[in-house]
Parts: C-alpha cells; structure tokens; sequence
C-alpha cells in the first residue's frame, strides 16, 4: 500500500472534528500533492476509523497519530460555528490531543469581527447589534469592537427580548440606540420576534451594515441536523426584500480566507513576531508558516461551505471526506464549487500521509 504523503509546507485546512466512525470496502483515489503537482496513489484499507465528533470525545482505545508541525505541515481549523469561542474550541481540541495553538483556529465569529473592524465605523455609529450567542461575544471583545447583544448583556434592558415589541416605539425609533451602525446574525438559540423586530428597524436605515457569520441552513448535531445560521435569518431576509442583502462572512465566502490572510499577516507585523488576535487568555505564539494559498488543500464534510469555499478561494487543492455530512452520490454527482477535487472515506484515512 502506497502511503499519501502531503509534501513539506503544505497547509491543511478542515473543519474541526465534525466525523463520525465510518467502514466500508477498499477504496482506491488519486490524491494531488499540492506544492510540486505530483501525483501519488492513495490505497485505502477497510475503513475502520474513528474520528472526532465535536460533542463526543474519542475513544479511549482508539490511538491517533496526530499531523506532525516538524514535519513542516500546518494544520488550520476552520469552522463555520459562531456560537462557540476559539478559546472553547482550543480546550475540545486539547481534550482530543489534537495539535493547535491559538492561530490555527477560525471561526466565523472572528471573520465577522475583522471585517467589523476593517469597516472603520464612525465614532457616533460604531456599535454592532448581535442576534447570536457568546461566541461572536468573545471576538468582538478581543478586537474592542462595541457591540450590544440580548442574550449576553449585562447592563439592564429597557427591553423585554421575549415579550411582544413596542411597535409604536420602534416605528419612531425611540427603543432603538443611535450608535448602531451594523447589524451582525448569527445562530442564535434565543431567537425572537422581538430581536428580528429591532434588527429589522435598524436595517431600514441604509447607512447600517446588514451583516452574517454565516448563512448554513442546518446545524450538524448529535448524529441530526437542526436549523443553522441560514434559517434564523430567514424572517428577516424576507421581511428586508431582495434589495437588502447580507455580507455573509463565513464559508464559502472569500471574507473567511481575507480573515485567515490577516490574522496571519497581523503577526508578522507585530515586532515580536506574536499573534495579536490570538484568543483572550492564551498565551501569544510564535510565527509558525507563510501562508500561501496555492500551498493549502481544504478538507471536509460538507461540499456548499467546505469544498465551495476551497474552491472559491482558489486554494491548490479540495478533498472531501465522507464520514460526516456528505455522501459519495452526493460527491460524484456535485458539480461546479461544490465538486471537490478528491475524496476519501474519512480523515482517519490521510493521517499516513500526514
């Protein structure tokens, strides 16, 4: 059998642990080698492995030879979930002895905050309304970007967020804070008329910026899938009309690999050489790569947010794994940015090659 090998200063970019334990018959594929275009033969035994859930942490006799940084291979975690920090994804990933360090993960919160913040707001309209939960919190705070959400707020509330709205007050604007300039949805489990109500009188205002993490339509979880980001925004998307549409900044959107590019290039700007947008409370890290795009293969479940986003991107490579939401006949038959380059059974199956 012919090991895959993924050649020195190749960038891996998945989705964080969204698989789930997978057999099957021999498979045999043709894998890319990203930097020198060469090609190499990919022999899969009977798929018998087992890889992480976000939910369920790994078996106790199930050993994983993590992907090896000295080996000159970066592997980058990216996932479209604004509902969790990347401070909580780092302690799930430490939980799975998974190499990381607090620049090898993104989320769509972050993407979000960097394009906030490149927004340049003025000072008398620089606040953000949140329709979400603390992890879009958590990187707005680290960028000091001002920002008001019903759900984590701890200042009082003239408003009752599960109550029916004061029409009459938000018809002449009187509920509503001069200072917002952007309205940012994300997944938000404490979903209200209310809420939808005061953002969608922020937005008839055209100098607000209609803004989402990310527009999945269904969330991945415990085995099912429940309504994503795509339908809590559903209501207002239609209440807005088609002439006010969302920046979405999330996979598949180009704006999540501009956030990878500048977290990164942040570091490099800085004269100690150290993450300025690492996550709160982590310690800084030393540059690790050049990230290059040409040099980095995408890696995931979902062919409409992982493999359209490789491919969007002009990344060097895409390969789907079929442990997690997409199936083979869903592979084979996709076409266009969803159809990815390569596939596997799972990414138990390229740990060889790493």
């Amino acid at each position: 059998m012919q090991r895959v090998t993924f050649s020195e200063g190749t960038h891996l970019l998945t989705e964080p642990l969204r698989i789930k334990a997978s057999s099957g018959p021999e498979t045999h594929c043709s894998l890319k080698c990203v930097r020198h275009s060469r090609c190499c033969n990919l022999k899969v035994n009977p798929l018998h492995h087992l890889s992480y859930s976000t939910h369920s942490p790994p078996s106790p006799d199930t050993s994983l030879t993590p992907p090896s940084a000295a080996a000159g291979k970066t592997l980058l975690y990216i996932t479209n979930n604004s509902t969790t920090s990347r401070t909580s994804y780092a302690s799930k990933l430490s939980s799975f002895s998974l190499p990381h360090n607090p620049s090898s993960i993104f989320t769509s919160s972050l993407a979000s905050a960097i394009h906030i913040r490149s927004l340049a707001l003025p000072a008398h309209k620089n606040k953000t309304f949140v329709l979400g939960e603390a992890g879009i919190d958590a990187e707005l705070s680290a960028l000091d970007l001002p920002f008001t959400n019903p759900n984590t707020s701890t200042t009082p509330q003239t408003t009752d967020w599960a109550s029916p709205p004061n029409f009459a007050q938000l018809a002449s604007r009187k509920s509503l804070d001069p200072a917002i300039g952007a309205v940012l949805l994300g997944l938000d489990f404490h979903l209200t008329y209310t809420k939808l109500a005061h953002a969608f009188a922020y937005l008839q205002d055209p100098e607000v910026h209609f803004l989402m993490t990310n527009d999945d339509a269904t969330l991945p979880h415990s085995g099912a899938l429940f309504p994503g980001a795509g339908a809590c925004s559903a209501p207002l998307l239609t209440a807005l009309g088609p002439t006010r549409q969302p920046t979405v900044l999330g996979k598949p959107a180009t704006a999540m690999l501009d956030a990878i590019e500048v977290q990164l290039s942040s570091k490099k700007e800085d004269d100690e050489g150290v993450d300025s947008l690492a996550p709160p409370n982590t310690a800084p890290t030393a540059l690790p790569f050049q990230f290059t795009r040409k040099r980095t293969i995408m890696i995931g479940d979902r062919l409409s947010t992982d493999i359209a986003f490789g491919n969007r991107g002009f990344l060097g490579g895409t390969l789907a794994v079929l442990s997690g939401v997409a199936s083979r006949a869903d592979v084979e038959n996709a076409r266009g940015e969803m159809r990815p380059a390569y596939f596997v059974g799972g990414v138990g199956d390229l740990l060889g090659g790493f």
